[in-house]
């Protein structure tokens, strides 16, 4: 029996020097060496997909690719291309109680107590988050006449009711999130409408400002309100009322709170102006009429 093992590895060493190659349960290695799991290559043709994700293999260059014949990086258990068997490419990570300075900058290890994976920074253990960037959109409105804004119909922004358009000059919007509507009839060049499009589901805090010059003689509880509303429905509601009748007063509002929202759902800046449907209202500069969407 120990002769028959010595034979075997002397027959391995001397097969890899007259090949340049090793293959276990396989007459036809992909790489320097090659463990057919399965034993179910072809030994003539290359292994197909199904056929190479039972594999393990070491190339000439020292990648290792496991399910993967043709690693990219030092250890690639892809599956090439893709997942043929979804889940297959998993790689358990465990524990280790060395410290982040013994393990190295780059090492991961599971951490049981916080339930995350962690990397070593060379110093510490940080936290692997798994989330996104949190979405941030800020901006002003888009004015049309003037410093006054334009409601969705493309008129000047008067009594009744309506939404506020978004500025596409200055606007900050990581996520490209923001759609805009343009060639309103009449107004080629005006913004007709515009929304944010919710990218993940989640909880958002959504706030706005706008403040109209005091050029509006108002009545009496008139009001002026501003509308936070998802798919052009009303969720949050703020509003300014004149305390007295006959005289000018500017009048504005900082609308704002936490609303949740589905991915896909559209979140818009609407208004209520209780004054003649005919009669307009300049707003102030654009430091007054802004907005502000964050993810939480």
């Amino acid at each position: 029996m120990k002769l028959k093992h010595i034979f075997s590895i002397a027959f391995i060493v001397a097969y890899n020097v007259t090949w340049s190659q090793v293959g276990i349960l396989t007459e036809n290695p992909q790489g320097s060496f090659h463990i057919d799991g399965a034993k179910d290559n072809n030994p003539s043709a290359s292994p197909t997909l199904i056929q190479q994700s039972n594999d393990f293999v070491v190339t000439q260059n020292g990648k290792v690719g496991v399910g993967n014949l043709i690693p990219v990086t030092k250890l690639d258990s892809r599956s090439n291309p893709g997942n043929i068997v979804p889940g297959e490419g998993a790689i358990g990570v465990g524990e280790t109680a060395a410290t982040a300075a013994n393990a190295g900058a780059g090492a991961i290890r599971y951490n049981p107590v916080n339930n995350n994976l962690e990397y070593s920074n060379g110093e510490v253990w940080n936290k692997i988050d798994g989330r996104p960037p949190r979405a941030l959109v800020y901006g002003h409105f888009a004015g049309g006449f003037g410093n006054s804004l334009v409601r969705d119909n493309g008129a000047q922004l008067g009594g009744g009711s309506g939404t506020l358009p978004i500025d596409p000059v200055g606007i900050h919007d990581a996520s490209n999130s923001v759609v805009f509507i343009y060639n309103t009839p009449g107004y080629p060049n005006q913004i007709k409408k515009a929304y944010y499009v919710v990218p993940r589901s989640g909880n958002y805090f959504v706030s706005f400002c706008y403040l109209a010059h005091n050029d509006v003689t108002w009545v009496i509880n008139q009001e002026f309100s501003g509308r936070i509303a998802i798919n052009d429905v009303d969720q949050i509601i703020g509003f300014w009322k004149a305390r007295q009748s006959g005289t000018n007063q500017p009048a504005g509002n900082c609308t704002q709170g936490v609303i949740s929202a589905s991915a896909g759902d559209r979140i818009s800046f609407r208004y209520y102006l209780d004054i003649d449907p005919d009669r307009g209202v300049v707003l102030g500069s654009a430091g007054f009429n802004n907005f502000r969407i964050l993810e939480l």
